[in-house]
């Protein structure tokens, strides 16, 4: 079999990977508070080969990053909408413990408690936050969550020295994986929300490029095993 099938394999391989991770950016363009993930490949040299003495390069999905740059604001006027004004995280209490997030889109449930549209109770500086189910309720740009200009709690805030680095958990919550979250002063911007960080001109840009390269290295992997076949074919005579 040609050497060089290798590499077109490889490169199929991460753009079948780089095409997952693109089409899933798309189809949360719209998604609040979601962050993109971003690719890095690699060209290595594969080790079976070099003891072959061969050089063909092989080419690999490196990592694969969260992008943690700051989504535009989209201004809704709902008093329980909130988009962080810094570099924090949101806090919700789920079946797996504490989990954080940029979508500042919330919502009271039957009991008025602070939740996150999945049902998760978005957590304050003394838990749960219970608001209850009278009165006007509105959330401060200090993350003071107000009941009849009373304050019932405040959000509770954590920032992370390596955001990049937090393990993604649905569309918009993270776990913090091996880092220890640091409470953060609550700052916000309230009525607001943050939009996703995914441009959708460069995600269909990528999708395109991408998509283009993939059907290059299959048509590659085609021609080398025409190649192959003939050579097999001709041995044989």
């Amino acid at each position: 079999m040609p050497d060089g099938i290798y590499a077109a394999l490889s490169g199929a391989i991460a753009n079948e990977r780089a095409l997952e991770v693109t089409a899933n950016n798309l189809a949360n363009v719209s998604t609040t508070g979601f962050k993109g993930d971003r690719i890095a490949e690699r060209a290595e040299f594969s080790k079976e080969l070099a003891r072959q003495n061969l050089t063909d390069q092989q080419v690999a999905i490196d990592e694969v990053r969260i992008d943690m740059r700051q989504g535009s604001l989209h201004e809704t006027k709902n008093p329980l909408d909130v988009a962080a004004a810094n570099d924090g995280f949101f806090v919700v209490n789920t079946p797996d413990g504490e989990r954080y997030t940029r979508a500042g889109h919330f919502m009271l449930d039957g009991s008025g408690r602070l939740m996150t549209p999945e049902g998760y109770p978005v957590q304050g500086e003394g838990g749960n936050i219970d608001i209850g189910i009278t009165g006007t309720v509105r959330i401060l740009d200090d993350g003071s969550v107000v009941r009849d200009n009373v304050t019932v709690d405040r959000l509770k805030m954590v920032r992370f020295d390596n955001p990049a680095g937090l393990v993604r958990e649905g569309s918009t919550r993270f776990s913090e994986g091996n880092q220890t979250p640091r409470a953060v002063e609550a700052n916000v911007h309230a009525g607001f929300v943050e939009n996703s960080n995914v441009s959708p001109v460069r995600g269909m840009t990528d999708l395109i490029s991408i998509s283009r390269g993939h059907e290059l290295m299959h048509r590659a992997i085609e021609l080398f095993r025409e190649v192959d076949q003939k050579t097999t074919s001709d041995l044989g005579r």
